[in-house]
């Protein structure tokens, strides 16, 4: 059992839409992982703005996916 757990939230801004979401949460988890992390927190409007959800996104594949990349 691991007796210490490295969570580091990250703080990010809502974008302007799902494009610029998916650079800004790549290059957050990126920088995020020079470090030897165990979890990464993100806030809940970090990869698109609601309009997009409303349209049919869904950001939940794209996070699966770079939580299964990384």
């Amino acid at each position: 059992m691991k007796k210490d757990l490295k969570v580091v939230p990250i703080q990010a801004k809502v974008p302007r839409n799902k494009n610029e979401g998916e650079k800004q949460i790549l290059r957050l988890v990126k920088e995020a992982l020079t470090q030897s992390v165990d979890l990464i927190g993100l806030p809940e409007d970090c990869v698109s703005p609601n309009k997009d959800i409303l349209e049919g996104y869904d950001s939940m594949n794209f996070l699966s996916s770079v939580a299964k990349d990384n």
